[in-house]
């Protein structure tokens, strides 16, 4: 389970992963508008041997990427901006930012190595790092595991743009103090819904094969 930030080229890297021998792996893409512009991207994406799913008009891609994992695949999934609205609030460069909690929630669940990736640009060529595995934490429910997760996956990603800021393409708010309040005050009572869920149900392990969407289990996905 790769999580990674918008930098660089990483449909290169993509690619790059595949002709290394992957085969393909899976991600998750917005549902751009127009609707021709999305189809452009996905074109792009699947001739490059990926599978790509939405990330909306359609069932929640937890399931297809927990299975995926469970297979032995790859999935690999952009995560350092909040698309749902239902964001994890974490720790980003000093700030409050809102990140996506579906990569760290695949790996609990699965048991899928969580190794975040960050990619960049040197001169005409490009680079790119994967980091140690993000173990999960020994105690706490599923929800609380995967904040603390992604926690480690937002100082992951400072570390790759402090050493190439100019390959963070970021385009779109991702700390607390620049959202929409309303946006903001609906986020947070998503993640409150959340809570109130696990504390519930934290008794009551389900089963490993069980790869229905919880609360918790919100993705990424970016053009």
């Amino acid at each position: 389970m790769v999580p990674l930030p918008h930098m660089g080229n990483w449909d290169q890297a993509g690619a790059w992963v595949i002709g290394r021998g992957a085969g393909s792996f899976t991600t998750v893409m917005e549902r751009l508008e127009p609707e021709s512009l999305y189809k452009r991207f996905l074109a792009l994406r699947e001739n490059l041997g990926m599978e790509v799913l939405p990330a909306s008009g359609g069932p929640s891609p937890f399931g297809v990427l927990a299975q995926r994992l469970r297979a032995g695949k790859l999935v690999a999934l952009p995560c350092d901006r909040d698309v749902t609205g239902g964001g994890i609030e974490v720790d980003f460069f000093g700030e409050k930012a809102l990140m996506m909690g579906g990569p760290a929630a695949l790996a609990v669940q699965t048991g899928a190595a969580l190794m975040p990736a960050t990619p960049w640009y040197e001169g005409d060529h490009w680079g790119v790092r994967i980091y140690e595995e993000i173990p999960v934490p020994e105690v706490g429910d599923r929800w609380h595991k995967a904040a603390a997760m992604t926690q480690e996956i937002a100082r992951v990603f400072e570390q790759g743009i402090r050493e190439h800021p100019a390959d963070w393409h970021m385009l779109q708010r991702v700390f607390v103090a620049d959202l929409d309040p309303q946006r903001l005050v609906s986020a947070r009572a998503k993640v409150a819904a959340r809570e109130r869920a696990a504390q519930k149900n934290g008794s009551r392990p389900g089963p490993a094969a069980n790869d229905r969407p919880s609360p918790t289990d919100t993705v990424a996905g970016g053009p």
